[in-house]
Order: structure tokens, then C-alpha cells, then sequence
């Protein structure tokens, strides 16, 4: 609970500074957006608590189990069908691809973003799992995949690069880390 309070903070403190000296809210809607704020700490506390013991449990239990097994190299398939179904799990994900659907009219379904995400998590997933195994360093993986990133962000359009970028900030969400983190430790 206080974890989440001291996450709040900032954005309530930045709030009452702005309500203070530039937007003047009524009482009436400023009632209402305390009232969303307790909602919001309401929500948040019950959602990271379920998150955390549920998937934080079940991951650890889950990785456990498979790292006593002699076959250890079904850690990468399973690791990637894990990843591939957690992505439908977070609920910024959500949010976001429907978002995409509705500034582009359409263009980018919310269906193949999900796909999209999925399979791009999966294989993030697999060559995670490729990196326990191995013991390779990270920045084996980091580097080239932010090279090949940015390279690619000067040859399509800007409205690509910003969904891409915000994609793998809402996939790596609470319920990917939760369970996933566990899991690979």
C-alpha cells in the first residue's frame, strides 16, 4: 500500500500545484477526480497484491520445478509459449491496442497488435531463457536488439517507432514481471 501511495505522489503533488495556479477546478469536479484518485489507489493496491502473490508464487514454484528436470532445453519452447500467452494478461496491453485501432482507423487491428506483441514477447522470452542456460551476457542480447531498432526507426514511419517503443513498455508490465522474473530466476 505504501508502495503505491509513493507512486501517486508525484502525480498528485504535480496536480495540486497546477490546480493551485493555473486550472482553478470547481469543488464539484475536483470531488470527482479525488474521488477517481481513491479509485485508482483502491484498484492498484488490490490488482499488485493479487498480481504478486498469485503470479509471483506460481512462477517461482513453476521455474523450481523445471530447473530439476535433466531436460532443461524445454525451458526455451515453454518459456516462449509462456510469454507468448502472458502478453494477454496485461491490462496496459489491452488498453493499448485498442488505442492503435482506434488512431489509425483501423489500419492496425487490435488483433494483429496482440499477435504481434505476443510473438514478440515469446521470442524476448526464449532468448531469456537461451541467456539462463548459457550464462551468455545480456548485452549480447541488448545491444544488437537496440541497434536494430533504431536502425530500422529511419526507414518506417513515425507513427510506427512510437507504437513499437510503447509496446515494449506495456508488454513488460506487472503481470509479465511477476511471474516471468520468478520463473528465469
Amino acid at each position: 500500500m505504501k508502495e503505491i501511495a509513493v507512486s501517486l505522489l508525484p502525480i498528485i503533488l504535480i496536480f495540486g500545484l497546477f490546480q493551485i495556479f493555473a486550472l482553478k477546478l470547481s469543488r464539484r469536479r475536483l470531488g470527482k477526480i479525488v474521488i477517481g484518485l481513491i479509485y485508482t489507489y483502491i484498484g492498484l493496491v488490490l490488482f499488485l497484491t493479487g498480481a504478486n502473490v498469485g503470479f509471483m508464487l506460481a512462477g517461482s514454484y513453476l521455474g523450481r520445478v523445471l530447473a530439476s528436470n535433466e531436460f532443461k532445453v524445454l525451458l526455451i519452447p515453454l518459456g516462449a509459449l509462456i510469454g507468448f500467452f502472458i502478453v494477454k494478461a496485461e491490462p496496459a496491453v489491452y488498453v493499448l491496442n485498442h488505442q492503435v485501432e482506434e488512431i489509425t482507423d483501423g489500419a492496425i487491428s487490435a488483433g494483429a497488435m496482440g499477435i504481434s506483441l505476443s510473438v514478440g514477447v515469446a521470442a524476448s522470452v526464449a532468448l531469456a531463457m537461451v541467456r539462463v542456460l548459457t550464462g551468455i551476457p545480456i548485452l549480447y542480447f541488448t545491444i544488437p536488439g537496440y541497434a536494430i531498432a533504431l536502425i530500422l526507426s529511419f526507414f518506417v514511419s513515425k507513427i510506427f517507432t512510437a507504437i513499437a517503443f510503447d509496446s515494449g513498455g506495456v508488454a513488460s508490465g506487472p503481470m509479465t514481471a511477476t511471474f516471468l522474473l520468478p520463473l528465469a530466476q
